[in-house]
């Protein structure tokens, strides 16, 4: 069982055919930003856009059995990836500033979870905490300006 949902108003623009469904998305190629033993994440430019495209696979084999339910998440847990466009929708309902889902969804074979993608569109003008960090940003040594970033909404 595939389920894949690409967002209408990104149907009909330049991304859509890279995006169009699961098997397109998972062979995008792009600049990688991080990897682990369930996903990875590229940031893939169109027309002047930039996307982040996060692809799932399996429950990672890496884990430890009790963190993998001893390999029952794939049959009945909430996939991560799930988890995550789910609470993407549900920031974005309580009205919080988040990411705009462009296409997301999941791959099952007899039952079991196999695949799963994200994609969302960059937020323009933000900046990356991890690029802050790395750069010595002197905003992240003062203290009240977090307070000053969060109370912006």
């Amino acid at each position: 069982m595939n389920y894949w949902y690409l967002n209408p108003e990104f149907a009909s623009g330049p991304a859509a055919p890279l995006f169009a469904d699961l098997e397109r998305v998972f062979s995008l190629e792009g600049e990688p930003i991080t990897h682990d033993l369930i996903s990875r994440v590229l940031r893939v430019s169109v027309d002047g856009r930039r996307y982040y495209v996060k692809c799932y696979t399996g429950s990672g084999k890496g884990k430890s059995a009790v963190r993998r339910w001893f390999g029952l998440r794939r049959w009945f847990g909430l996939q991560r990836v799930r988890a995550e466009w789910q609470n993407l929708q549900a920031f974005r309902a309580w009205g919080i500033p988040t990411a705009t889902l462009v296409a997301y969804g999941l791959e099952r074979r007899l039952g079991r979870f196999t695949r799963g993608a994200l994609i969302t569109e960059e937020i323009r003008d933000t900046l990356n905490l991890a690029e802050m960090a790395h750069a010595g940003d002197p905003r992240l040594r003062d203290r009240q300006w977090p307070a000053q970033v969060l109370g912006q909404g």
